[in-house]
């Protein structure tokens, strides 16, 4: 509406994204570059950053519009994510207006939409397990009609609705987990007391570390989510506990002055009851899903017999098993054909040369042919080696056991879900629906791994297949 209407709104965002514009044209990098080329990594560390200046358009400077609004955007929470896209859409902006005026055509992209949510694999295991109610919490399946809101869970106190993000499922089962039953029983058994080395009338202080640490989302809750699926065991994330601490300068001075056993110690406890939370939250269904495929390989390989997967987007995935050295009862023979003796090069064999002998005409032609099946050296016998079972979704190369192939079982499944959803997108009656949204035209969609950028026009179609895509898989 702003746009056809071209409102006030509109019009000094288009304004100002062709002072951007125009400042970035005429913007010379040679400068900056040149600083940067004293820039050396030395024995002693880097030297030459004093010399990097910071460098502003003039015509930015002195444009108080354009400075109050790129300071107001500095000063934002996370602005140094976004805050080139922001700039990258006024421009667009800008123009977009300029191709209107002018009559022509004009193309950009906005923001990609992920095929497996915000869950980087779990969208998988709900899939597979048939979770439809869990894919709304990673943010692939939304409620009818819905762009931000995307479910109601009664499961969760004095919550009407829920935004499907998982992480902070985690931040509110960790606050009710804190002030129930189980957490309290928790924090008051004497085996972690004695673990931990606290007392009773420390209790409320290990509250609020909790609090203060569950509210960092990028390290203590989306860490643990997003590498679990990737076949990371729960007990191994105290480094994103670390991480955790470290960021804040007030949680950090609290444990090294109130902490039993300072940092290390709260960090291996705060590691242990975040596990009770992220498995409250997963669901046993899942955590004992992960563990069952990891186990499979490690059975597998006592029996020599991989573990073979369908993949969601064809074909299969073998894991597991045991590859043994030569063993000469299993060796396979075939018959090594006579090098080539005629002029050109060209094989030929013993069998085609007695067949010609029998055909020959003449006593004369019979003769030649049997000059040559004579000089043809005796065939001998080449060792072939079998084919073996590999465990790698090429199937052709050295196989994965151990270790590797335990780690690697949960990435595969999870990659052919993420390539169903993307071929789905391009496919059927989702790409005929995608091209009817958007008028009729053909649509641009960049396909990037797992996600997908679009035109603007065929966004809202392409997360509707891809919410149709989870639920088939389903």
């Amino acid at each position: 509406q702003h746009i056809t209407q071209r409102s006030p709104k509109y019009k000094r965002l288009v304004s100002m994204g062709s002072k951007l514009k125009d400042a970035l044209d005429n913007y010379n990098p040679e400068v900056t570059r040149g600083q940067f080329k004293n820039v050396k990594i030395t024995a002693r560390g880097i030297s030459g950053v004093d010399g990097i200046k910071a460098t502003m358009p003039e015509s930015i400077i002195n444009d108080t519009e354009v400075k109050s609004f790129l300071d107001a955007m500095s000063a934002e929470p996370d602005s140094h994510k976004h805050f080139v896209q922001v700039m990258d859409y006024l421009i667009d902006l800008a123009k977009y207006d300029e191709s209107m005026k002018a009559g022509k055509s004009f193309h950009t992209s906005i923001n990609s939409i992920e095929v497996d949510g915000i869950s980087n694999g779990l969208a998988s295991m709900f899939a597979a397990l048939g979770m439809e109610s869990k894919l709304y919490r990673v943010g692939v399946k939304r409620a009818a009609g819905q762009e931000k809101i995307l479910g109601s869970f009664k499961d969760i106190p004095n919550r009407d609705a829920y935004e499907g993000d998982i992480r902070d499922t985690l931040q509110q089962n960790l606050e009710e987990f804190l002030e129930g039953d189980v957490g309290s029983g928790v924090l008051f058994d004497k085996a972690w007391m004695r673990k931990y080395g606290y007392g009773e009338d420390q209790v409320e202080m290990l509250r609020d570390i909790i609090r203060t640490a569950s509210s960092n989302k990028s390290d203590f809750r989306k860490m643990p989510l997003m590498t679990f699926s990737y076949g990371q065991e729960l007990s191994n994330l105290i480094g994103s506990v670390y991480d955790t601490i470290l960021a804040d300068a007030d949680l950090k001075s609290t444990i090294e002055s109130d902490f039993p056993g300072g940092i290390p110690k709260a960090a291996e406890f705060l590691n242990d009851f975040r596990n009770l939370a992220i498995e409250l939250t997963l669901g046993t269904e899942i955590t004992e899903f992960s563990s069952s495929l990891k186990r499979f390989v490690e059975v597998s390989s006592l029996y020599n017999r991989p573990v073979v997967l369908d993949s969601a987007s064809g074909g299969k995935v073998s894991f597991g098993g045991f590859i043994t050295k030569d063993d000469p009862t299993k060796k396979q023979y075939a018959t090594r054909p006579a090098p080539p003796i005629d002029k050109g090069g060209r094989q030929i064999s013993r069998k085609k040369l007695e067949a010609q002998i029998k055909k020959a005409k003449t006593p004369k032609q019979k003769e030649a042919l049997q000059r040559q099946l004579d000089r043809l050296p005796a065939e001998t016998k080449a060792v072939i080696k079998p084919k073996i079972s590999t465990f790698s979704p090429h199937a052709e190369k050295q196989g994965m056991i151990g270790a590797r192939a335990r780690g690697s079982i949960l990435i595969a499944f999870g990659q052919g879900f993420d390539g169903a959803t993307m071929l789905n997108v391009f496919a059927g009656k989702n790409w005929n629906n995608i091209t009817k949204q958007n008028g009729g035209r053909t649509p641009f969609i960049l396909p990037i791994y797992d996600a997908i950028v679009t035109d603007l026009g065929s966004m809202q179609a392409s997360r509707q297949a891809i919410n149709n895509s989870w639920v088939d898989l389903t």
